[in-house]
């Protein structure tokens, strides 16, 4: 969205448009920030203190500054992802030794089989428990 002159600009919202102004601001662009995956996570916007419209140059800015900070936050997600899904690999390797008899602790993650959660003990000689490599794999990403 382009808003060459926000105080004659009737898109702007006029509840905000006063702060805005008083602010310094006196144009705006904004880029939507959509995932790869089409879900909307943002939007990249740039302020100017004077009335003005976008030249060439300016499109390529705002373009890749827009595509550097969706990749920016599809890495904080995916980061976050990771760390959720290591903690409950770890717990459930925990829960496996607290409740070793338990029916229902092989079917969790919605009721479909998922990586035996065996330990190095129990795992035959010479290879180690599926856990154990996810970990170490894991551990890997984070140098």
């Amino acid at each position: 969205m382009i808003v060459p002159n926000i105080s004659k600009d009737r898109r702007w919202p006029d509840d905000a448009r006063d702060l805005t102004l008083s602010q310094g601001f006196v144009a705006a662009w904004s880029e939507p920030l959509i995932s790869k995956d089409g879900e909307v996570l943002g939007t990249f916007a740039m302020y100017y203190p004077e009335p003005r419209t976008p030249q060439i140059s300016d499109f390529a800015l705002i373009a890749g500054a827009g595509y550097i900070a969706r990749i920016a936050i599809e890495v904080e997600q995916s980061n976050l992802a990771l760390k959720k899904t290591l903690v409950e690999i770890k717990e459930g390797r925990r829960l496996r030794h607290e409740s070793r008899d338990s029916p229902s602790f092989p079917t969790m993650y919605g009721g479909r089989e998922a990586l035996p959660m065996t330990t190095n003990s129990e795992a035959s000689e010479g290879e180690s428990a599926p856990v154990t490599v996810v970990l170490n794999w894991a551990a890997g990403l984070k140098k």
